[in-house]
């Protein structure tokens, strides 16, 4: 497995949003989240959060060690901020690239704000 995490959560990023496989998002969010990346952390406990149940106990208290662990000066509306400009810039390379626009019509990308026409 990559070490980078940067790539882990570029990597868990494009395949969940972009392309909706779910299981490779997971492990590669997973293991940026390991590595410390704080944007993995923040969208996996998100993730997590919306499962429900004691999936959101566990990203709650995910999300409250990361916030510990940098003293305090996380910022949470920071990095909300960049995730929805790292999946816009993800979504316009795809484009560019030519690639079809279906695979960015996964349902998650209406809750970031994000909308594709064809």
């Amino acid at each position: 497995m990559l070490n980078n995490p940067h790539i882990l959560f570029n990597d868990g990023m494009v395949k969940y949003f972009l392309l909706g496989e779910e299981i490779a998002r997971k492990q590669l969010l997973q293991g940026a989240t390991d590595k410390g990346k704080l944007d993995a952390i923040f969208v996996l406990g998100m993730m997590l959060m919306a499962e429900g149940g004691e999936r959101k106990q566990e990203a709650l208290i995910m999300l409250n060690n990361a916030y510990i662990n940098t003293r305090r000066s996380w910022n949470l509306r920071h990095t909300c901020y960049k995730v929805q400009i790292h999946l816009v810039r993800r979504l316009k390379q795809i484009q560019f690239h030519g690639l079809h626009k279906s695979c960015a019509k996964h349902p998650s990308m209406g809750s970031y704000g994000i909308t594709v026409t064809t």
